[in-house]
């Protein structure tokens, strides 16, 4: 996308799990954009762009939601880079997810697997052993380089796919890892896909909780393509409405609070899930807000003492938020540290960072800003080995 470039905004008025009235929690003006990296340092305008977000509350189901949509188009243009084979927690939770995966194959193995959302095939590409045909969907696809062979791809919308061709009674095994958090009509799509599935198709869907994002105060992972944000309660209730059975689910709590969800067409049967979390309730919601604010203000204000050189650690996709919720206080830094080569020499496309290797730099006479926070304990571990001077997490938590 370029960083100048202006999308057309939607502003969404009902709960998009059950059409309750929404309330607005809070207001984002201007948040910027993630996942833009270029080769030269940002423009002004680039340094200066967001647009108007805010985040939803539906009281009756306890679902979370943004309450204006970008255009698609614009958020994933030929440049929305992320690529699950280039991110170590993407690719460490897509094996987390495998594992748990085979645990619903009573043989360890089916016929069809359609996984949609597929990105560049990582997730299908593990999957060799366990599927004979394997169908991997998504629009990027269309910007994907050295796709597999032996993968059939379809760069197209789930929404725009039959699955019936791939069998009477559909696939045996249908996936969707996260992708379901940037879909506008959620409950839309669990109807087209009711409709192209037979009653032994297992769906395995994996997707941010929002009841795990309260408990860790992780509001700076809500961002422009995270359109949903499903409670327990308020995705029980949208499988229910559609007339599903729960097969099982669990979390990972480590990959942006991810719920694991399998699940089948059936009569219902998903008060486990429902009753797993408490509810939230708006006074709790507000509660975990503002420690998440105070915990943004502590450490921009520790950023705003510390004594240079100040470098970041980890050239995470989402720092473009973190600093916004920081004040600007990451700007402070020098560079950010990384020693993923793809990433050196590169800027990031809205903020006047440069990433570089860790080579040649003073650990022991220099702080570092932990910028990659959800690899903030590894990070951590891994700069205390180097001999850092100072540490900043921007959360009191590891």
């Amino acid at each position: 996308m370029s960083a100048t470039a202006s999308p057309g905004i939607t502003e969404i008025t009902a709960c998009c799990a059950c059409g309750g009235d929404l309330e607005t929690l809070f207001e984002l003006p201007r948040l910027p954009l993630t996942g833009l990296y270029g080769e030269t340092p940002p423009t002004a305008a680039a340094l200066a762009q967001g647009f108007d977000q805010s985040l939803c509350y539906c009281p009756n189901c306890t679902h979370l939601q943004l309450g204006r949509f970008l255009d698609g188009g614009f958020l994933y243009d030929t440049s929305y880079g992320f690529r699950t084979a280039g991110s170590q927690t993407a690719s460490a939770a897509t094996r987390y997810f495998r594992d748990w995966l085979l645990t619903l194959l009573p043989a360890g193995r089916c016929d069809t697997v359609v996984e949609f959302g597929c990105n560049d095939t990582t997730l299908l590409q593990t999957l060799a052993d366990v599927a004979r045909q394997r169908i991997g969907i998504d629009p990027i696809l269309a910007h994907t380089a050295d796709l597999p062979a032996d993968i059939t791809t379809l760069a197209v919308g789930i929404e725009d796919v039959d699955l019936r061709q791939f069998g009477a009674d559909g696939p045996d095994l249908i996936l969707c890892q996260h992708t379901l958090e940037h879909m506008p009509d959620p409950d839309g799509l669990l109807r087209h896909l009711r409709g192209q599935a037979g009653h032994q198709t297992i769906f395995a869907f994996e997707f941010p909780c929002a009841d795990l994002l309260i408990a860790q105060q992780r509001f700076d992972q809500v961002f422009h393509q995270h359109l949903q944000y499903f409670s327990c309660r308020s995705i029980a209730g949208l499988l229910e409405r559609h007339c599903f059975e729960l097969i099982d689910f669990t979390f990972n709590a480590s990959h942006w609070g991810a719920l694991l969800l399998a699940f089948r067409i059936g009569r219902g049967g998903c008060e486990p899930l429902q009753q797993r979390q408490p509810r939230l309730e708006r006074a709790r919601l507000d509660g975990a807000h503002e420690l998440f604010r105070n915990q943004m203000r502590a450490c921009a204000a520790l950023l705003d003492a510390t004594e240079p050189p100040l470098y970041g650690f980890g050239a995470g996709q989402m720092l473009p938020v973190l600093d916004y919720h920081l004040g600007g206080a990451a700007r402070r830094c020098t560079a950010i540290i990384d020693d993923d080569r793809a990433r050196q020499g590169q800027w990031y496309g809205n903020l006047p960072l440069a990433i570089q290797s860790s080579a040649g730099i003073d650990f022991a006479g220099s702080a570092f800003l932990i910028t990659a926070v959800d690899s903030r304990r590894a990070i951590a571990a891994r700069l205390a080995t180097l001999g850092a001077g100072r540490i900043v997490s921007p959360f009191l938590s590891l």
